[in-house]
């Protein structure tokens, strides 16, 4: 691997690492700075207001909408690391028909891809979970969730609600931010990937939230 091949993993990592950390460390001390903040608080004075109306079936079928969502994503990053894996596998054979120059470093860039969707596909799976928390105790008479959590029903689902789309950011910015480690053109000539790859990244866009 050459020097700025190294350099550029390092500066990816540490600027993923660093966006989120400072982002989730203003938004734990000066919420009122951060977008994050008035989405949760909308989301949480939403339930409230389906649950006030007792209108439940609005806010199953709004779950229904993420839910749906979130499992196309988890699907297609299991799908896209199966893809990555299998031209592992064969990369040696098909390196001359892929016009790829360096292969060590194109082998490495693809298991780093695929590191980053294997994360994005936890980050996914973890955002259904709260997503199905929330549809099932969505029903519960909010008195009973009151007298459990020592929460009203709309904090305490609006919290389970606001984690979910936590990790469900985390798991779309790992979609948008993959797909730079296969912009070292010098590595390869004639990508076919690049088709694929700009068809990812647009879908990545535009379910971005």
């Amino acid at each position: 691997m050459e020097t700025i091949d190294a350099v550029a993993i390092v500066v990816f990592l540490c600027c993923f690492a660093g966006y989120h950390g400072s982002y989730f460390i203003v938004h734990r001390f000066k919420p009122e700075k951060t977008i994050k903040s008035h989405a949760n608080f909308f989301r949480m004075k939403g339930i409230e207001f389906v649950l006030r109306k007792g209108d439940h079936l609005l806010l199953i079928q709004q779950l229904r909408d993420v839910i749906y969502v979130s499992n196309l994503l988890a699907s297609s990053t299991l799908i896209f690391i199966g893809i990555l894996l299998n031209l592992l596998i064969n990369l040696r054979d098909l390196a001359k028909s892929l016009g790829i120059v360096d292969v060590e470093t194109f082998e490495l860039k693809i298991l780093f891809i695929a590191t980053i969707q294997a994360a994005s596909f936890m980050f996914f799976i973890s955002s259904l979970r709260y997503y199905r928390l929330v549809s099932l105790f969505a029903t519960t008479p909010p008195e009973v969730i009151k007298d459990a959590t020592g929460e009203e029903a709309h904090e305490y689902l609006g919290r389970l609600l606001n984690r979910g789309c936590s990790f469900y950011t985390l798991g779309s910015n790992c979609l948008v931010l993959q797909h730079t480690a296969l912009h070292g053109c010098r590595h390869y000539r004639h990508p076919p990937l690049r088709v694929f790859q700009g068809f990812y990244e647009k879908v990545a866009l535009s379910l971005h939230t």
